[in-house]
């Protein structure tokens, strides 16, 4: 039998990090190419 994939540990942080970073983002209003190149 094959293992099942688990899930990260941290996949609903990561998510909410995902979810902050967008919000931040719009609100300063940077695309995501715009966001990119100054990181």
């Amino acid at each position: 039998m094959h293992p099942r994939k688990r899930q990260r540990k941290n996949a609903s942080t990561m998510k909410l990090v995902g979810k902050l970073l967008a919000r931040f983002r719009k609100e300063a209003g940077l695309t995501q190419t715009e966001l990119s190149s100054r990181a």
